[in-house]
């Protein structure tokens, strides 16, 4: 039998059920999914724990923090949901309230994958026993030679995985202790650090000589590695040992992206999923003991997890993709986070005062206009009062994220709204200044004031997510692009994949005696979508030079193709053309752009008429997302649906395959790269940043036109699109920062 507990019944409900209405029918579905009659569960409250005794249950489920902490003594559920306890006779593993995942839907497949796991331990025949794990916390130095020697002589894949200190650009991270597994069942670790004693657990040759070995292991190619986001640890060891980790067989967080985007990919979550390990990290730095412990934990849940991922992978035929593609980009972007980008300090520092200035400007004219101070800030409670009661502007709403009901804003979107709304000359001077001044103070936070390390800032990138400070896993978007961030091995960077396009890039600057240079992808994704649609007019317009974006800014505005401003072409590439592509409507059109719905309307039936055969292509996605909600790309990346059937996924849906083939290409292109700058030396060249659809590197600028043809050649990766093979062109231009390019190339 399976006891499901919760703190309280609700007032009304559900007949035999200690949950609502609205939340049984989530419940009772999850319970179908995972195989369980709802039939052959029971409820009870809280308060009658006692009735355990009676009741003789093979597993019992809390739903909520006061019914686990009751049974257990711990209280919070999103971490040690999955979690299996023995107790009293029976077992105790919590999962989450169907409440909660009502309003946080992606939490329903770990429910689902907890209530499967009850399933399984309901079974008459199931033994609940734990693997028995060997974990070495307090070596000597000969049982570190011994445990080295063994990974050094067998070859056999380990995971390794360090514990640091956190960093500040003014103190940057050292390793607290390493740790290893060299199987499922057996971890051990070399701590570095004693917080006991407050020394170093080596003597300073000792640790001298282990890092040594440690080079020798890491660096090792024929030792397949196993990491939970190789681009931090490897990234730590370059860094600070100057260790180029090679081998890596597999990083589980980037994996597991593979297979389910759209989950969350922190290591406990994975645990979960993977294995029989339970939450461990509560109290992990209470003593030495408790923090090693922890480490070697790390190891042997990454082991585990690893082997049941490859296991998946291959099963629905995801690892070959996952091997060509992202493996070799972990490694790839691990050395251009470390390298990081050379930023003019002088020029930083005056476009800072000069945002400043024009910041402090606009608040005073609006403090003028207003007769008081007016925070500029997009939760500003002043600049609603100033906008909605003083100045009777029509209120502009979002939808909370916490509570899912509208709420009245001043985001940038209302400020825009309302700037269309108004042309009066006094509302347009007060939202003017403060669209301008929330430009200059975004380009302050973070842009002007983001850390540097030595002169350089160093982002770092979310393949499948990446670490913050907190030690936590912020996750890389569902669309196959990539994310970026501060790196927290520096403590330096920010998120280069939204830099202002704008004079502000040209604070970024290359090498000594090198050129900025920027390939880009020409209408990537409009191209991809043309060919999967099979939408021939568009094709032809593309073999024929032609450019979409162009001829939508022509349509919106009704100009000439050849009077159409770099603005306007950007006003129709993002919600013209992409737009349509990607699902959004005339109504969406209209909010978005200012246009009357009339108009929105008519530049919608005119894209499609030009081209229906867009229109089938996202059709067949639709009725295909019925029936399974997994989609594929042509180079075999896929992304499964987890989300509610509705538009938002629709349009997640239509944006999925050109995003990801465009990211994969883009990704392969800064691997080559790499690699052709790794085998010629004399061009000193380098890749710096990766944007979307767009390399940016750097190379010795006397080398520039005899080496383009080669790195055009090793851009022109074909890509087979029903029967059809699609090469999409490159354009590259050059400079002597990120902002001041000129073409040299497309």
């Amino acid at each position: 039998m399976i006891v499901f507990i919760v703190n309280k019944a609700p007032r009304h409900g559900y007949e035999n059920s200690l949950i609502s209405i609205t939340e049984g029918r989530i419940f009772y579905s999850m319970l179908e999914s995972a195989g369980i009659s709802h039939y052959g569960v029971r409820y009870l409250v809280k308060d009658d724990l006692s009735l355990l005794r009676e009741l003789k249950p093979r597993v019992v489920i809390p739903l909520d923090n006061p019914s686990y902490s009751a049974l257990t003594g711990h209280g919070n559920i999103r971490k040690y949901r999955g979690t299996v306890t023995q107790k009293d006779g029976y077992l105790v593993m919590p999962t989450i309230h169907p409440l909660t995942i009502q309003k946080e839907w992606l939490l329903r497949p770990l429910a689902i994958i907890d209530l499967q796991k009850a399933a399984k331990m309901n079974r008459k025949d199931y033994k609940h026993e734990p693997m028995e794990r060997i974990r070495t916390i307090v070596p000597t130095l000969n049982q570190v030679a011994k445990d080295l020697e063994f990974i050094q002589t067998h070859k056999l894949p380990i995971s390794f995985d360090l514990e640091t200190t956190f960093s500040s650009p003014s103190t940057p991270l050292s390793i607290l202790t390493i740790g290893f597994a060299t199987s499922k069942e057996r971890s051990f670790c070399i701590p570095f650090w004693s917080y006991k004693t407050g020394t170093h657990y080596w003597t300073e040759g000792e640790e001298a000589w282990i890092w040594s070995r440690l080079k020798e292991i890491l660096e090792d190619p024929s030792i397949p590695k196993i990491a939970q986001h190789f681009q931090f640890d490897a990234g730590a060891l370059l860094f600070l040992y100057g260790i180029k980790v090679q081998g890596l067989l597999i990083d589980t967080m980037c994996a597991f992206h593979c297979l389910y985007s759209c989950l969350p990919k922190d290591l406990n979550t994975l645990t979960s999923i993977y294995t029989d390990i339970g939450y461990y990290a509560e109290d992990n730095r209470s003593s030495d003991e408790a923090f090693w412990t922890y480490n070697c934990n790390d190891c042997l849940a990454t082991y585990e997890v690893a082997e049941k991922l490859q296991e998946e992978m291959k099963e629905v035929e995801i690892w070959d993709y996952y091997q060509k593609y992202t493996n070799t980009l972990i490694a790839t972007l691990t050395r251009m986070e470390v390298r990081g980008v050379r930023i003019d300090e002088k020029k930083r520092a005056r476009l800072q005062l000069e945002a400043e200035a024009r910041v402090l400007l606009s608040e005073l004219r609006l403090a003028e206009i207003a007769g008081r101070f007016i925070s500029i800030a997009a939760n500003s409670k002043s600049c609603k009062v100033f906008l909605y009661q003083d100045m009777k502007f029509p209120p502009q709403f979002t939808k909370s994220k916490t509570s899912g009901s509208q709420i009245q804003t001043v985001d940038n979107k209302a400020l825009s709204t309302l700037r269309r709304m108004h042309e009066g000359e006094g509302a347009r001077e007060v939202l003017d200044l403060l669209i301008e001044a929330r430009m200059n103070q975004k380009m302050l936070n973070p842009f002007l004031t983001a850390p540097l390390y030595k002169g350089r800032t160093h982002t770092m990138y979310g393949v499948g997510g990446r670490k913050n400070q907190k030690d936590s896993v912020t996750g890389a978007p569902t669309t196959g692009r990539l994310s970026s961030g501060k790196n927290i091995i520096f403590g330096s960077g920010t998120n280069m994949q939204n830099q202002p396009k704008n004079y502000i890039r040209r604070i970024f600057i290359p090498s000594e005696g090198c050129a900025w240079l920027r390939l880009d992808l020409s209408q990537a994704e409009a191209r991809v979508v043309a060919y999967l649609a099979e939408e021939e007019k568009l094709i032809q317009l593309f073999e024929e030079g032609g450019d979409i974006h162009t001829q939508n800014a022509s349509w919106r505005f009704h100009i000439p193709s050849e009077q159409v401003t770099k603005e306007q072409r950007q006003a129709a590439k993002s919600d013209g053309t992409h737009g349509f592509n990607y699902g959004l409507t005339p109504y969406g059109h209209s909010r978005n752009t200012g246009m009357t719905l009339v108009e929105s309307k008519a530049l919608y039936a005119q894209y499609f008429n030009e081209y229906p055969a867009i229109l089938q292509w996202q059709q067949r996605i639709e009725r295909h997302l019925t029936k399974a909600r997994i989609l594929t790309t042509p180079q075999g990346a896929r992304r499964v649906f987890f989300e509610r059937f509705g538009q938002p996924l629709l349009r997640s849906a239509f944006s999925f395959i050109p995003q990801k083939v465009v990211g994969d290409l883009i990704n392969e292109i800064i691997v080559r790269l790499e690699a052709f700058f790794f085998s010629h030396p004399i061009l000193q060249g380098a890749c710096l940043l990766q944007v979307h659809d767009e390399v940016d590197f750097e190379m010795r600028r006397d080398l520039i036109q005899e080496t383009l043809p080669e790195i055009v050649a090793l851009s022109q990766i074909p890509i087979p699109i029903h029967g059809r093979t699609l090469i999409i062109p490159v354009e590259i231009e050059q400079g002597e920062n990120w902002y001041d390019l000129t073409k040299c190339y497309g």
